[in-house]
């Protein structure tokens, strides 16, 4: 287990896929997640934004792209128990829910969605790029909000964890769940292994 010095402990959830059980394994004997860029996030319209013209806009929008794409995003969920979720992101329910407790370095922080659409951004300082582009990553359309998203963001390509649980989806199959429950007992790791009520 790693040590958190967050001051907030919060357990947040990710949805997946057993297809690469490699993967999952590297997860639990490492205790990380992939941070991705936000060009490889599922959304077609993620990192768009709004903006007014004016004398410097080409400047600022390549200063803008650069500084998005400095970000590393781990996307979790509040949301232990979602059908959809689970649908879309667990296999249809073959796969998992992991619960973790994030473990932010310096200069990582954590960041709830905001539904309200394509965020429009005021341009007229450069300074101010770096948090305008966390602000632009943080702006969905209302179509996300049953993800209940929580973004970790980072300058890393992978964010440390605290693997406190480990949901099974409702179609798991038997081989899967078995070797995973040996796996944390052969591991030696403290998880509690919960059944997805339907």
């Amino acid at each position: 287990m790693i040590e958190c010095n967050n001051n907030e402990r919060q357990i947040l959830y990710k949805y997946r896929s057993l297809k690469n059980f490699k993967r999952f394994i590297e997860i639990l004997v490492s205790n990380n997640l992939h941070a991705s860029t936000y060009e490889n996030m599922n959304d077609y319209m993620e990192g768009h934004y709004l903006y007014q013209c004016n004398d410097d806009i080409k400047k600022i929008i390549v200063e803008m792209k650069k500084e998005k794409r400095k970000l590393r995003i781990c996307s979790l969920s509040k949301d232990p128990k979602n059908d959809l979720m689970l649908a879309h992101y667990a296999d249809n329910g073959y796969g998992i829910i992991i619960g973790v407790e994030p473990c932010l370095r310096r200069n990582e922080t954590k960041e709830d969605i905001n539904y309200n659409g394509i965020q429009k951004i005021k341009l007229d300082d450069v300074t101010k790029i770096n948090k305008s582009a966390k602000k632009i990553l943080t702006c969905k359309t209302e179509s996300w909000e049953y993800e209940k998203e929580v973004r970790i963001f980072s300058e890393h390509p992978y964010l440390k964890i605290n693997i406190k649980e480990i949901i099974f989806g409702p179609r798991i199959c038997r081989k899967n769940k078995k070797l995973i429950e040996d796996l944390v007992v052969k591991i030696g790791l403290k998880i509690k292994l919960i059944d997805y009520k339907l």
